[in-house]
């Protein structure tokens, strides 16, 4: 195209009547080649040099391009003509023109190339990216074994590139489970079956975090977690219970404790600290210095610790109102590994309420934390009711939950103040939804809207930590279907 010299000459084939279409996207022989450019024939046709003397190397016909000065460059050329020294000048301009408008076309073909280098991912690179990102948002020992339906749907496709669609179709692979066959051979991801050991893909069970796809994506994770740290402003809080202990006063008397050293001197949060709320680590702390100073670890077996009488009161003495059915006597000796439990088994135990990020203490008390109660009974013709209590003890107001549930769920909800069957603390409320909602209650509490396949639950603004929420199915509700243990009464 845009060389005027033909490339080939030829016969058009007989057959071909003048209305029938020939060219590009048509099939079979319309054309008979005769000759073509640089055979024989064509070269018969060029003009013979015009000195006698010059050499065939200085013959413009016969350096391999037939008198087209420019052919192997792959430029566009004018046609063979032998030019005097009077048209020169003027072949010369026609030449340059021409080499302008080809150094056009080359620049145009390297922009079009640039084009191609940006035009995005594969569908293939989108759907790595994103299982690689998904795996890195998951903890390896808190999040897995994980089914692979709930992987894809609640997790890969919401780490996806921003801007990008994750289309299984247009990939090579055509299902996820193609896909996921090959990163299992490539050492990635770590697969199991399901209970019904049918399906050797159904579970993912965890992945390699040391596999050259995914480190980038887990250190981003990680600057990720640090942001959150050093910005809490920008991240949604969320709730957390922790575990406390309190030596009682009576074992500071039997152990000869210092009553400063069972207070929390050290702790981080000026809530607790100089408090007896003690952490499990510091509790254990207390119980190594009283061996230590006692010189109980026996020599024979630095393992093992010679439980001395105030030690062993303290581990195995029963109360006066305790019944004697047991009247094994206590061991002389254990490890510490089986002290422990032991030890922190007969401390009063307390709990705090963490605001998280930022570990602020809301709240410090005795006991055991407060439940949130998810009931759901039954009641005639197969109908269902689902009552929740005890979302004043984290400070949410049980009217606004009413009415956010009521508009998330579409369903029917009221506020009772006084329950038949129940009798509630004061200023507390019931909500009554009608129907089974315990999926859906629990995740929108405790803000994990992978609970549940329900968009009611989703962007919730609770989050609850999950060990306060109580679950209980009366009789005649159906089971769950989450592994989640929960109540039966």
């Amino acid at each position: 195209e845009g060389n005027p010299q033909p490339f080939a000459v030829g016969i058009l084939d007989p057959k071909v009547t003048p209305t029938e279409p020939v060219g590009p996207g048509t099939t079979g022989i319309a054309v008979h080649v005769q000759t073509m450019y640089g055979d024989d024939l064509w070269r018969q046709q060029l003009p013979t040099p015009t000195s006698s003397t010059e050499s065939e190397s200085d013959s413009p016909f016969d350096l391999g391009h037939y008198g087209n000065a420019g052919f192997l460059e792959g430029q566009i050329v004018a046609p063979v003509v032998r030019s005097t020294n009077e048209d020169e000048a003027t072949g010369d301009a026609n030449i340059g023109e021409l080499d302008g408008g080809e150094a056009g076309n080359e620049t145009a073909g390297a922009e079009e190339e640039d084009e191609d280098e940006e035009a995005g991912p594969t569908p293939e690179e989108i759907l790595h990216q994103a299982t690689c990102a998904a795996l890195a948002h998951l903890h390896l020992k808190r999040d897995f074994p994980i089914n692979m339906a709930q992987f894809y749907s609640q997790h890969v496709l919401k780490h996806r590139p921003e801007g990008s669609t994750v289309e299984l179709k247009k990939t090579r692979y055509k299902k996820f489970g193609a896909y996921i066959q090959e990163q299992v051979n490539r050492d990635l991801i770590i697969v199991g079956p399901d209970a019904s050991k049918k399906d050797p893909l159904a579970m993912l069970v965890g992945y390699n975090p040391r596999h050259e796809d995914i480190i980038p994506y887990i250190k981003e994770r990680k600057e990720e977690q640090k942001n959150e740290v050093d910005n809490p402003q920008n991240t949604t809080t969320r709730l957390a219970l922790a575990e406390l202990y309190i030596i009682p006063n009576h074992f500071v008397d039997l152990m000869r404790l210092d009553k400063a050293a069972v207070k929390a001197a050290n702790a981080s949060s000026e809530e607790r600290k100089n408090t007896g709320f003690l952490t499990s680590k510091e509790s254990k702390t207390i119980l190594d210095n009283y061996i230590d100073r006692e010189n109980l670890v026996n020599p024979s077996n630095k393992g093992q610790v010679i439980l001395d009488g105030p030690l062993t009161d303290a581990l195995f003495k029963k109360s006066k109102n305790a019944k004697k059915s047991d009247d094994t006597p206590p061991p002389a000796k254990m490890t510490r590994k089986q002290i422990v439990p032991i030890w922190q088994s007969r401390l009063d135990l307390a709990y705090a309420l963490v605001e998280l990020p930022g570990n602020t203490v809301l709240k410090l008390a005795r006991g055991t934390p407060p439940k949130v109660t998810i009931e759901v009974s039954q009641r005639q013709s197969r109908k269902f009711v689902t009552r929740l209590r005890g979302m004043e003890y984290y400070r949410i107001n049980g009217a606004e939950l009413r009415q956010q549930m009521a508009q998330r769920f579409a369903c029917a909800a009221t506020v009772e103040e006084n329950p038949v069957d129940y009798k509630l603390p004061k200023d507390h409320v019931e909500v009554q939804l009608q129907g089974n909602w315990v999926d859906e209650v629990e995740a929108l509490l405790v803000g994990d809207e992978s609970l549940t396949s329900h968009g009611g639950a989703k962007n919730s603004p609770y989050h609850l930590p999950p060990n306060a929420v109580d679950v209980v199915l009366r009789k005649g509700v159906p089971a769950r279907k989450r592994r989640a243990p929960v109540k039966k009464k």
